[in-house]
This record gives structure tokens, C-alpha cells and sequence, in this order.
């Protein structure tokens, strides 16, 4: 598995949801400036209200994804043998990235980021190939680590 491939991947998909939030944010704002003068009546001005406290929260979901973008950005490539932040691990059940919650399309198969706050990479964390693990109701074996 090419993992400067991967964190490329990742950066795109998360660069491509930046502009989607911005993009949101702009149309929520135009639809937010009411001409006082022109407002007919108060639902035009519920609506108003609405659509700001969209932008606030659309504002607070564009902040995480800039910082999990300087997250991506930081990662680094080198390989790996020990599982850590930016590390790539094939299991028995499935492929996982430690980088940001998320999910990548890698090829034809799906890798699940992880951040290091997940519950699931206390488990992970310091194990090597052939390691085995538990998580819920599942074993994993970890095939590699790179």
C-alpha cells in the first residue's frame, strides 16, 4: 500500500469538503442579507435568523476540517513498523489509517481513518505485524504496518 498515495488521497477528499463548507457558508450568507426594507413580514425574518445559526455551525464544521487538513498535511510518510499517527495497518478485517476520522476510497477498497482520540487506536497504538488485538466483539490480527 503506497501511503504518500494515501495521504495525497486524503488531502484532496478533505480540500474538496473545505470548499464545500465554504461554498455553503457563501450561499447561506447571501440568502441571511434581507433588504429591511423589502421584508414583507416576520417569517421573512425567522428565516433570516435560520440561516444564521446555519453559518455558525457551518463555520465550526469548516474550522475542524481546516485543522484536520493541517493534520493530513503533517502526517508523516516514512514507513512504519510500530503503529502511530500516520501509520497505515492491514488487518484481518479491513485497512486503517491513523490520521483523521474519515473514510477513503483507496482503489477498490475502503481504508477507515482513525484519529488518535478513537477509542479503537488505545488498542492499536505500539502494536507491529502479527500482532493481535481486540476491540468490541472482534479480534484483529494486524497483517502489516507501514
Amino acid at each position: 500500500m503506497d501511503k504518500k498515495k494515501m495521504k495525497k488521497e486524503a488531502i484532496r477528499v478533505q480540500q474538496i469538503l473545505i470548499r464545500n463548507f465554504e461554498n455553503l457558508i457563501s450561499d447561506y450568507k447571501s440568502m441571511s442579507d434581507l433588504d429591511e426594507n423589502e421584508t414583507k413580514d416576520v417569517e421573512d425574518f425567522s428565516h433570516q435568523g435560520e440561516a444564521s445559526e446555519m453559518i455558525l455551525n457551518l463555520e465550526s464544521q469548516l474550522a475542524r476540517a481546516k485543522s484536520d487538513l493541517s493534520i493530513l498535511e503533517s502526517l508523516p510518510e516514512e514507513e512504519k513498523s510500530e503503529v502511530g499517527l500516520g501509520s497505515v495497518i492491514e488487518t484481518d478485517h479491513g485497512k486503517f489509517y491513523i490520521s483523521i476520522p474519515a473514510v477513503l476510497n483507496y482503489g477498490e477498497e475502503d481504508v477507515v481513518g482513525i484519529s488518535t482520540s478513537a477509542p479503537i487506536y488505545k488498542e492499536l497504538r505500539g502494536k507491529h505485524k502479527d500482532d493481535v488485538f481486540r476491540f468490541g466483539e472482534n479480534e484483529f490480527k494486524i497483517l502489516s504496518v507501514v
